[in-house]
């Protein structure tokens, strides 16, 4: 595409959305309080590994934090590109619409270190009220189900009265789509609603657009108990006739290009012994994924994407998570906990320094000794 200016809005300042006190461009339509109780779990048996690597518990300082979502109104604003980068009438840009945004894809530029940006001119308006699940980095699974799609329970059945369309992302594997559409399904039923797919670099002026805020909080790493709740329903609905799911199994990651488990082989020799199924989900449907998980009643996996599955498990259903130990993200931990979910984590070593590649990317190893305890725990 061609870099002209003339392409592109003017640079536009940044502001980041702070509750209670919004900006004065922003409409709250209603706040959705999380009323779930919870508490800590136990965590004793997975911070005893984590004390073999020398690393604290970050929970011990910043426990995650119940927080509200909430749903916003903006009136002649500008949305760009998969990610959804949003613009006030007023010319500012939102900061909270492009977390986890690339310029590269999103075709946006950044000013005066990164403090304005500018996005492309939109080609066409759409009138009426739309709802934006638009969001980053919607090529990871995780990242659109729990992130893009997640965002629909928040939408009551007045709200998606209101809504003449939908924005979603463009680019989505047959196995997104599938869920994009029964999330739909699941709150605006048989009615026929206008569907766009925004694709990267495409710009739209929107009349009225609706932004839900929060279901996931992505600093804080809290997915709001709505959004098991509304995957849990989703779930219920499902039926693959002539399908048998096993009971307990595991994540096979030996086909992921990240994150490589060099034991693996040894890994799946010793828990096929232990009665774990061995489960590769990049063959399966949605429908299958929800439902392998739904019927779980005890889940091993590595960090990745396909532990967004759990949000569909029931209460009680035991997960064991492997993490290298220069990674440490806990959004699975949280989920489980929200979820009513047993949970330890076996803490593997990460090869990520010695190979020169980001926590995210480096190969682990994981101990089979210390995986023995976890399922002895």
């Amino acid at each position: 595409m061609d870099d002209d200016m003339t392409d592109y809005l003017p640079f536009s300042p940044i502001f980041r959305l702070n509750p209670p006190h919004f900006d004065s461009e922003v409409t709250v339509i209603r706040e959705i309080h999380d009323d779930k109780e919870w508490v800590k779990p136990d965590f004793s048996f997975s911070y005893r590994r984590l004390q073999q690597f020398s690393l604290p518990d970050e929970w011990d300082n910043e426990f995650p934090c119940k927080h509200i979502a909430y749903n916003f109104l903006f009136k002649d604003a500008v949305i760009s590109s998969e990610s959804g980068l949003l613009q006030t009438k007023s010319g500012r840009m939102v900061a909270d619409s492009f977390d986890h945004a690339q310029s590269a894809l999103d075709l946006f530029k950044y000013a005066n270190k990164q403090r304005e940006i500018a996005i492309l001119k939109p080609k066409k308006k759409l009138l009426g009220c739309w709802l934006s699940l638009l969001s980053s980095n919607q090529d990871n699974y995780y990242h659109c189900l729990i992130m893009n799609i997640g965002k629909l329970f928040q939408i009551n059945s007045s709200e998606a009265e209101m809504m003449d369309g939908i924005l979603i992302p463009y680019h989505l594997t047959d196995v997104e789509s599938r869920a994009f559409k029964l999330a739909i399904n699941q709150v605006f039923g048989d009615r026929n609603i206008d569907i766009v797919r925004v694709q990267w670099g495409q710009s739209f002026e929107v009349e009225k657009v609706i932004f839900p805020w929060k279901a996931v909080s992505v600093f804080a790493g809290y997915t709001h108990s709505g959004v098991i709740s509304f995957f849990r329903e989703i779930s219920s609905s499902l039926y693959t006739e002539g399908i048998s799911f096993p009971k307990r199994f595991y994540i096979d990651r030996r086909e992921a290009c990240n994150r490589k488990l060099h034991n693996e082989d040894e890994l799946v020799s010793f828990l096929e012994q232990n009665g774990f199924a061995i489960i590769q989900l990049e063959y399966l449907s949605f429908d299958e994924q929800a439902l392998l998980f739904a019927h779980a009643e005890y889940i091993i996996g590595a960090h990745g994407a396909g532990l967004a599955n759990t949000v569909f498990c029931k209460p009680g259903t035991k997960i064991i998570e492997l993490m290298p130990h220069t990674l440490l993200r806990w959004c699975y931990r949280q989920i489980a906990m929200v979820a009513d979910l047993s949970y330890e984590c076996v803490i593997t070593r990460s090869n990520s320094e010695a190979e020169n590649k980001p926590p995210a990317w480096g190969s682990h190893i994981i101990s089979i000794p210390d995986m023995l305890d976890a399922l002895n725990h």
